[in-house]
């Protein structure tokens, strides 16, 4: 296949999501099922706005596909498979937004977008079947590459190479630190998401117990009070979840996307290495044929000039494979240059945007818990003034107000000092 990056023009758009996961077939063979819906003015389609059908394997596949037809092409990775809780509703929504991302870099990249692979994946009514039948017609033609993509989608670690150019010696290096660096990184999200979850939980069991003492106070301004300060732990417990689900939706997805995009280009690394390995090959045969060549055209050997025309021939079609193969690795030399000056653009805006949502994320839901306990605090401090004042100016109440009373069931003359409604509805940090 032509290493060639396509000409110069405006690529098609694509507006893709992945949506509706659902769960299908028995416990033994179930599996999740997304609906894949597709917008483009692309012409190579057959319509501009369609939606098909494909689980998690059809998704590899296509991954796979791409990695071993585009040699030296950094392939957006999908994500990794699990046995476990794969059908957790957390983890089948993690998922869905990888497989979203992942398709719409696809079409985003200039040497993807009109893979015939990629065509058939997102227009396909019927791929499995289809698929089958491409790949009993490959089964004949294999290339170095066949399944290269599924044997090494996890790589961590590049063969050992001889490399002589630096700047991909310096790469590999700068590549091993990042990857190192991200894992910490994400094992340092995960503790957070945990001790967010773990401080939410810890709030709500506090909260619930202020409630149940609310109910036993037979201080009826107190037990109101407890009430509120109760209610408004359980609330704070909802936005510290909230917050946890924004550090997956933010941070944690950019980072986990990103160390599975190393293993992508450490496979087109490999992929170069290969080349290397055939054009050295290559010379190596070359270096045999003239050697044997020298041999058999000295004089004391008499050897019949058909011979020698044939091994003259042999060593000029050597040369050819020889010049073939420098200049495909030239041509994927070049190729993951460019690759590589795209991933570092790329991952220049997708972590700015990911800790821009982030911190907006965090202030804003920072923000709700301060304006909650700073309502608490005003209709507290309201509620003490007040109450001297009622209590000289309104005879003594009679009769009972429960915990979860408001402030008309109260007795006449009674002032339930802070009402949950004042604070926890307030939308004044909410911003």
């Amino acid at each position: 296949m032509s290493l060639r990056l396509p000409e110069n023009g405006a690529l098609p758009w694509f507006e893709i999501t992945v949506g509706e996961p659902h769960k299908v077939g028995d416990a033994i063979n179930a599996y999740i099922v997304y609906k894949v819906h597709i917008k483009t003015n692309s012409t190579a389609f057959k319509t501009n706005d369609f939606t098909v059908q494909r689980r998690y394997r059809d998704f590899l596949w296509l991954y796979n596909q791409l990695t071993a037809h585009n040699p030296g092409v950094i392939v957006p990775p999908v994500s990794e498979k699990h046995a476990l809780g794969r059908f957790q509703d957390e983890f089948v929504e993690s998922r869905r937004i990888a497989l979203e991302r992942c398709l719409r870099k696809m079409t985003a990249h200039p040497m993807l977008y009109g893979d015939p692979d990629l065509k058939l994946f997102l227009e396909s009514d019927s791929l499995v079947a289809e698929v089958f039948i491409k790949e009993k017609r490959q089964d004949s033609s294999k290339g170095f590459m066949t399944k290269f993509g599924e044997t090494l989608s996890s790589a961590t670690t590049f063969t050992k190479v001889h490399e002589t150019d630096e700047w991909f010696e310096s790469r590999r290096t700068q590549l091993d630190v990042l990857d190192s660096q991200l894992k910490s990184l994400l094992k340092a999200i995960e503790a957070i998401i945990k001790q967010r979850k773990d401080l939410g939980l810890a709030s709500s069991e506090f909260g619930e117990s202020i409630v149940s003492l609310a109910g036993t106070e037979l201080n009826k301004p107190l037990a109101n009070s407890l009430l509120v300060l109760g209610n408004l732990k359980i609330r704070i417990k909802d936005l510290h979840d909230k917050q946890a689900h924004m550090d997956v939706l933010t941070l944690e997805h950019t980072v986990d996307e990103y160390i599975r995009t190393i293993g992508s280009i450490k496979i087109a690394f490999m992929a170069r290495a290969k080349f290397n390995q055939n054009m050295v090959q290559a010379q190596n045969d070359l270096s045999k044929k003239k050697a044997n060549f020298d041999k058999m055209n000295q004089p004391s050997r008499k050897t019949k000039p058909e011979k020698i025309q044939q091994l003259q021939q042999e060593i000029t079609e050597a040369e050819q494979r020889v010049d073939a193969s420098k200049r495909e690795f030239e041509e994927i030399s070049s190729l993951i240059r460019q690759e590589f000056d795209r991933f570092d653009r790329e991952k220049v805006e997708d972590f700015k945007h990911s800790v821009e949502a982030f911190l907006a994320s965090m202030v804003k839901h920072q923000r709700e818990i301060v304006g909650l306990w700073e309502n608490y605090f005003k209709a507290l401090n309201g509620a003490n003034e007040e109450q001297p004042r009622k209590s000289q100016d309104q005879p003594q109440p009679c009769g009972e107000v429960t915990a979860g009373s408001s402030a008309q069931d109260a007795p006449l003359g009674e002032t339930l000092p802070v009402r949950s409604s004042d604070i926890l509805s307030s939308n004044a940090w909410s911003g």
